[in-house]
C-alpha cells in the first residue's frame, strides 16, 4: 500500500508541477504585455536610440577606421556647401562684386522701365536679385565705384505706390527723392 501512495501522491505533484509551468508562463506573457510594461518599453527604447544616435555623429579619434565611402560622403557635402557659398561670393561678369563679395552691383544701367517691370527683370536675373536700394548704392560709392544715375530707380519702398529715385548724379549726401511706382526709369540690379 505504501507504493501505491506514494505513486499516487508522485502523480499529484506532477500534476501540479505541470499546472504551475502552464500558468507560469501565460502569467509571465500577461505580465510582459501589460500597458504599463509596454510603456516603460516604448520609452526605454526611444532613449536607447537618442543615444546611439547621439554617439554615432560625425567624429573621428586617433585610430578610428572609417570607409571610403564615409569619406567621399564627407567630401560630397563639403563641395556642394563650398560650392553655395561661392556662388554668393563670385558675381556674374557683368556684375561689379563689393563688399567682399556680400553684393553684387550690376555695372552698366538698364534701360529706363516702370518700377514694377525693373522688378520683375532683376528678378529673373538671379535668385534673390532686386532693384539696387539705395543702401546698395552708398555701399558702390563707399568702395571706389560711381553708380549714380541721375534720375534712376532706389529699388526702397516709401510710400502708396511711391520709391525712391536718384535726383543727383555724384555719389553723396541728400541724393534721393521720390517718384511714382509707374514712372520710366534707369536702374541697376543687385543681388
Amino acid at each position: 500500500m505504501e507504493n501505491n501512495e506514494l505513486l499516487r501522491k508522485i502523480e499529484q505533484l506532477e500534476q501540479k508541477i505541470k499546472k504551475m509551468e502552464e500558468d507560469g508562463s501565460s502569467g509571465f506573457l500577461r505580465r510582459a504585455f501589460s500597458k504599463t510594461s509596454i510603456l516603460v518599453g516604448v520609452t526605454f527604447a526611444a532613449l536607447v536610440t537618442g543615444i546611439l544616435l547621439y554617439a554615432t555623429q560625425i567624429t573621428f579619434t586617433d585610430g578610428t577606421v572609417i570607409s571610403a565611402n564615409e569619406v567621399n560622403n564627407n567630401f560630397n557635402e563639403l563641395y556642394a556647401e563650398n560650392a553655395s557659398l561661392e556662388a554668393r561670393l563670385n558675381c556674374r561678369s557683368s556684375f561689379w562684386q563689393l563688399s567682399d563679395g556680400r553684393l553684387c552691383m550690376e555695372s552698366t544701367p538698364r534701360a529706363a522701365a516702370s518700377m514694377p517691370v525693373a522688378q520683375q527683370t532683376c528678378s529673373a536675373v538671379s535668385p534673390g536679385c532686386r532693384v539696387c536700394t539705395y543702401s546698395d548704392f552708398k555701399i558702390a560709392c563707399g568702395n571706389g565705384h560711381t553708380p549714380i544715375i541721375n534720375g534712376g530707380w532706389f529699388g526702397d519702398h516709401v510710400g502708396d505706390d511711391q520709391y525712391l529715385y536718384m535726383n543727383q548724379n555724384y555719389c553723396g549726401d541728400n541724393i534721393d527723392g521720390m517718384g511714382a511706382f509707374g514712372d520710366s526709369r534707369q536702374y541697376r540690379c543687385c543681388y
